[in-house]
């Protein structure tokens, strides 16, 4: 049964009425609900009650009286807000209390490093601020959604990677450049193989490449122990003092941790090797200006049987081939012309120079790819 409660009102003076009636009860104890509503500010809402006095210690500015009632505060973190809810019975208007603790939280603001570890394989380390609560990456091959992420794979070169975090304040997104350090691939041109004893063999592995553009170094093993550091730089020769069959390699680093190997055979011939030297005229030519090359060629044991002309500098003799070649260069420069002459042994002998190629007169780049062009 309700509990009833009476109360003696006075009438005219002259006589009193007692009225007894159902009493309405305190309010419940309420629930205080806290929700982010935006950076360093958050809603509190009381579930019971028709009046309302908040208290929220730390918290800055104004707390009205209302309800829902929203509180800014100075700085993120975990506070308390207290509550005396009350409703309208004039007759028993105790109010009633509680207490909630609930975290604040600011914007967040995105940031990472990355390690590149080698081989392609980079290692990224979440560098937020803000107390993010969410993470995801988005990688070439998709994204991932924790904060932290096991080594990834990119290809070489420059790779865009975004990293979009979020908190119940917010989000935030950064998207960086990453520079994958690739292998350099090496390349080794043996100019003359078949070789005779002690004659020189010119090794060419300028034609390298690197993935970043790095500028490459090279180390040589020119006896065949497959140790290197028996020379330097992109071109070498070597003799042998014996026939047979002699191993020599190079190995390309590009000063980032990335190295590359390759080696190749050289056959040495009893065989006396040939002579070759070449002329150019003009002899120094200007942009757009044909060149006309003459190869002198003698062998001392045979005769030569082949002439071959590596004219654009690219490693390969197979530009033209004969005693004469014709070629025309189209940029000033100091480009390097090889001939190639071969004996009935097989064994070749290589004669190359550096050209100076002037400016001249402003020459239009034809349409068509230029060959050169062999006599004789």
């Amino acid at each position: 049964m309700p509990k009833t409660k009476c109360a003696i009102v006075a009438l005219l003076a002259v006589a009193s009425l007692v009225i007894c009636g159902v009493a309405q009860a305190t309010p419940a104890t309420p629930t205080i609900t806290a929700t982010q509503s935006g950076a360093l500010k958050a809603q509190l809402s009381s579930s019971t009650g028709t009046h309302w006095a908040w208290s929220v210690p730390g918290a800055t500015g104004a707390i009205g009286a209302t309800n829902p009632v929203t509180v800014t505060f100075p700085a993120a973190g975990t506070y308390t807000a207290t509550v005396d809810a009350t409703d309208d019975d004039l007759l028993n208007p105790a109010p009633a209390s509680s207490s909630a603790t609930f975290h604040v939280y600011d914007k967040p603001t995105a940031s990472f490093t990355y390690t590149d570890l080698g081989n392609g394989q980079v290692q990224f380390t979440d560098a937020s601020t803000g107390e993010p609560t969410e993470w995801v990456w988005t990688f070439p091959s998709g994204k991932v959604k924790t904060q932290a992420t096991a080594p990834q794979t990119l290809p070489a070169g420059t790779t865009s990677v975004t990293l979009k975090v979020t908190n119940p304040a917010g989000n935030s997104t950064v998207t960086l450049p990453v520079t994958v350090n690739g292998p350099p691939v090496a390349v080794l041109n043996i100019m003359s193989t078949p070789a005779a004893i002690n004659a020189p063999v010119l090794l060419d592995a300028s034609h390298s490449t690197d993935p970043n553009q790095d500028a490459l170094s090279y180390s040589w093993d020119l006896n065949g122990d497959q140790l290197y550091g028996d020379a330097t730089g992109p071109l070498q020769s070597v003799s042998f003092p014996a026939a047979g069959s002699f191993r020599v390699g190079v190995q390309v680093s590009d000063g980032h941790g990335g190295v590359a190997t390759t080696s190749a055979f050289i056959t040495v011939m009893a065989d006396r090797p040939p002579l070759v030297d070449f002329t150019n005229s003009p002899a120094q030519p200007a942009v757009g200006t044909q060149v006309t090359f003459t190869a002198n060629s003698s062998d001392p044991d045979g005769h030569i049987t082949r002439i071959d002309w590596d004219l654009d500098n690219d490693g390969q003799f197979d530009d033209a081939a004969g005693p004469t070649a014709t070629w025309t260069f189209w940029k000033a420069g100091w480009p390097i012309v090889a001939v190639r002459a071969t004996d009935d042994q097989g064994v070749a002998t290589v004669a190359f120079r550096t050209l100076t190629v002037t400016a001249g007169l402003p020459t239009p780049v034809p349409t068509t790819s230029v060959t050169g062009q062999s006599t004789g």
